[in-house]
Order: structure tokens, then sequence, then C-alpha cells
């Protein structure tokens, strides 16, 4: 026969287990703490930071009361889209973009008149006045001229013209048009 060498199992006795669950409650009541103090911590921190957010959307509401505010916002923004070389050095430029506009022929077609010209370095506008639409958009085959778009696509320099509004003339007979198109390249020569 053999002998069980091995060791009994003993039931843990109650005092271990009153330490095993002291410890327990000590470190949930440690937690708990930790948490409090942390959330209370972090309350304090947001309503200092909101303090300080209030008063500086005070100044910033004083400083918008100042005479000339607006003026001073309005020369920053021109400040941040201002081209880098001033008009002056480019009026050679835009007087090139005018003449290559006013030499789009119209002669073949006494139907055209062309007037208010808006000239910058990226936009072109004008006003105009035709007898018949199609002289705008229409190429017709047996007609020496070509449209008024296809003599505007000619200039190099323009891009995206467009003829965004027109209305019947007060004559009722021709079209008033506003034509606008973008520069893309100054180079007119």
């Amino acid at each position: 026969m053999t002998k069980d060498t091995s060791l009994p199992l003993k039931a843990p006795s109650s005092k271990n287990l009153f330490l095993l669950l002291l410890v327990v409650c000590l470190c949930g009541a440690i937690r708990c703490a930790y948490l409090w103090t942390n959330t209370l911590i972090t309350k304090r921190l947001i309503v200092a930071e909101q303090k300080t957010v209030d008063q500086l959307q005070k100044d910033i509401a004083a400083f918008s009361d100042i005479p000339g505010f607006d003026k001073l916002k309005l020369v920053k923004q021109m400040e941040n889209t201002y081209a880098q070389m001033p008009r002056s050095d480019h009026i050679q430029e835009v007087r090139e973009i005018f003449n290559a506009i006013l030499n789009v022929d119209t002669t073949d077609t006494a139907n055209i008149v062309l007037s208010d010209f808006k000239i910058s370095l990226e936009e072109v506008s004008l006003r105009g006045y035709v007898s018949n639409l199609r002289i705008l958009y229409q190429s017709p085959a047996s007609a020496p001229h070509t449209s008024l778009i296809e003599r505007f696509e000619k200039l190099k320099f323009l891009s995206n013209i467009t003829i965004k509004k027109y209305e019947k003339a007060e004559d009722n007979i021709g079209y008033n048009f506003v034509l606008t198109a973008k520069v893309t390249n100054n180079d007119t020569k």
C-alpha cells in the first residue's frame, strides 16, 4: 500500500479572508479617492481656463469697438491678398489687354457694339449689344465671320469666357449682354 504524501488542503481561515477583504476595500477606497481628487482638480482647471477665455473674448470685443478697428481689419485682409508688385507696375500689361480686346474684329458684323470695359489683371468684363443672339454663339459656315465668343477665345490670355446675363434691349430689336473672362496670362504679345 502506498502512503499519500500530499498535503491536505486547509480551508482559509476567517482571519485571512478578513485581511484579503480589507486589502481589496482599501485598494477600492484609494482608487475612488484618486478619481474624486482628479475630477475635482480637472473641474477647477476647466473653470480657470473658461475665465481666461471669457476675458480674452471681452478683450476682442473691446478691440472691435475702437474706432478704426474695421479699417485695420480691412488693411490686414488686403495685405494678405495684395499682389507682390504694385498695380502701377502693371499699367502697361492692362493697356495691352485692353488694346487686344479693342482689336477684336467686329467690322464684318455691324450688329455688335462693345462698351463699358472693366479690365484688371485677374478679370475682364464688358457690356455689349448684338442684333441677334446667334452672333454671340454660332459661326455660320456661309458667313465670313466667327461668333463673338470664338473671337475672344483667340485671345490667349483669356479663359472661362462666359456671358452670364443677356436681356432684350430697349429697342426690342437686339440684346444687351455682359461678357466676363478670367485673365490667365498677362503676356499679350
